[in-house]
């Protein structure tokens, strides 16, 4: 910081309000928005882990299209809720999207998740 010649109000605030001095360091010089943006999601995950969830159940509500209904299949498979999962991985395989790798690899890892062997043996043929 000195060898580069950056403004010493920085010094200055972590010197004398060391905590919030440095967290306002952190926040403005070394994360970039989209990584104080990461952050910030990560942390609402934690307070309330089924938020993502309903804003993707109100996106797919809005328009239902292929990848907001792969998106909440995903949040549900990451919640671990995999009876909620599947039928949407299902839905998402039809009208032409039968052959999705994709999709239809998320669907037998959730089928093998829910312990549903015999589902999941029969997607893998």
């Amino acid at each position: 910081m000195y060898k580069k010649g950056n403004s010493f109000y920085w010094v200055f605030l972590i010197f004398f309000v060391p905590l919030i001095g440095c967290v306002i360091y952190l926040i403005t010089q070394v994360y970039n928005k989209r990584d104080a943006e990461k952050i910030t999601s990560e942390i609402t995950h934690i307070i309330n882990p089924t938020k993502k969830i309903k804003d993707l159940e109100k996106q797919l509500t809005f328009l239902e299209s292929y990848q907001n209904r792969v998106n909440l299949a995903d949040a549900y498979l990451a919640n671990k809720d995999f009876n909620n999962a599947m039928p949407h991985y299902l839905k998402a395989l039809q009208d032409g999207f039968e052959n999705d790798f994709y999709v239809n690899s998320k669907l037998v890892e959730t089928c093998f998740l829910a312990e549903d062997y015999n589902k999941a043996i029969f997607l893998c043929r």
